[in-house]
């Protein structure tokens, strides 16, 4: 129990770094996240490992920053490719980045990770173990439960949002498609018609959609990438004549 609520914090932490990080880069506000909710799960499992992990060394820094650098930028990699497997989708890509794998780890992101792989044995973990404890037992089961529905309700609806983008950007790459056949044949007509077709799949893209395209804008498709690039220019343009 103490372990899951440990989980949630960690995730809500995470959660706070990514966004207001990459909502300064941007900006405006991202909802930085796999999930709809202020949690990133990837950050909750990867304090968690470290923490649990690194207990033997948790009194050397060095020992510290060098294994959890290794544990978290491991959970990443697995992170990434199990999501590419499962989606067909490239979330993020650090292939821009100096000594990357894949493009789904890089050095700067593993010593970041190490760096707080310190804060999170070191100094924050006591400090979340303490305000948990002073939870009466009820109570926690209470948020057991009440968090656990909540994590399974945002799985579950994050999941649907994935497909109906996936199967939305199948539509907008069959028209791609049939537009390249088209302009060989020189139908302008119809290819006015599918391009306005195009728009019209693109701008009614739903919130969960655009959420997920503007928290991820380095998101590639290995099935869809003609469509995808045309959802985010009309999701761009969308944006700028507000």
């Amino acid at each position: 129990m103490n372990y899951f609520l440990s989980f949630v914090a960690y995730s809500f932490l995470g959660w706070c770094c990514e966004t207001t990080y990459c909502s300064i880069g941007a900006g405006h506000f991202i909802n930085r996240g796999f999930l709809s909710g202020p949690v990133c799960p990837v950050y909750g499992f990867g304090a968690m490992a470290v923490i649990l992990l690194l207990e033997p060394v948790k009194n050397s820094a060095a020992l510290v920053f060098l294994l959890g650098m290794a544990v978290a930028s491991v959970l990443e990699y697995i992170t990434g490719w199990l999501l590419e497997t499962l989606f067909h989708t490239k979330w993020w890509d650090y292939s821009t980045y100096r000594f990357n794998i894949h493009g789904r780890v890089c050095l700067r992101n593993s010593l970041m990770f190490g760096g707080l792989a310190i804060v999170a044995v070191q100094i924050l973990n006591p400090w979340v173990q303490k305000q948990i404890a002073l939870i009466p037992f009820w109570w926690r089961l209470g948020l057991v439960g009440a968090i656990g529905l909540y994590f399974a309700a945002d799985t579950a609806i994050t999941v649907q949002t994935i497909l109906e983008l996936n199967g939305r950007l199948e539509q907008m790459q069959n028209l791609v498609l049939e537009m390249k056949a088209r302009q060989q044949e020189h139908r302008q007509a119809l290819e006015a018609r599918l391009q306005e077709r195009l728009r019209q799949l693109a701008q009614s893209s739903k919130l969960r959609h655009r959420r997920l395209l503007q928290a991820f804008p380095n998101m590639r498709s290995s099935r869809y990438q003609a469509a995808l690039e045309k959802l985010k220019e009309e999701l761009a343009e969308k944006r700028r004549s507000r």
